[in-house]
């Protein structure tokens, strides 16, 4: 399994990372233009939108995405066999220094840091592609 900058755990309100919570707060109208593009239409067409904002868990709302995290992360938590990559973004803007923590604790796991922010895809994705698979590749990964 591969994760990059995500979180695992619900955001409170008081310890929301700052470039996340400014992200959330205020953004530029030309930073926001690019990712707005496809939903100019109304209706459907923001739907996803819409849904996304709706599933970030901050102070224990909403239930339903709060129950998948948990369940997400006691597996993760127990699982061994699986082996784990980590990439997170430096500076990254969403991973907090006790969820970063309690990731590096899961069994067979392994972290490499990119240059990037919450969008890691989109900022060193070279980088991020020959290290997932050298990761893969390497004689720590069991394939199942």
């Amino acid at each position: 399994i591969v994760l990059m900058e995500c979180a695992f755990t619900p955001f409170s309100s008081e310890s929301m990372p700052p470039p996340l919570k400014i992200f959330v707060q205020a953004i530029a109208e030309a930073e926001l233009d690019p990712y707005r593009k496809p939903f100019l239409e109304g209706g459907e067409s923001r739907r996803p939108m819409l849904a996304f904002a709706r599933a970030i868990a901050v102070d224990s709302e909403p239930a339903s995405v709060i129950e998948i995290m948990d369940e997400a992360r006691q597996w993760l938590d127990e699982e061994a066999e699986v082996p784990k990559l980590v990439v997170v973004g430096d500076p990254g803007s969403s991973l907090t220094p006790e969820e970063r923590e309690r990731i590096l604790a899961w069994p067979n796991v392994t972290e490499i840091a990119v240059q990037g922010k919450h969008f890691l895809t989109e900022d060193p994705n070279d980088e991020i592609g020959v290290a997932i698979a050298k990761w893969y590749t390497s004689e720590r990964v069991c394939l199942i």
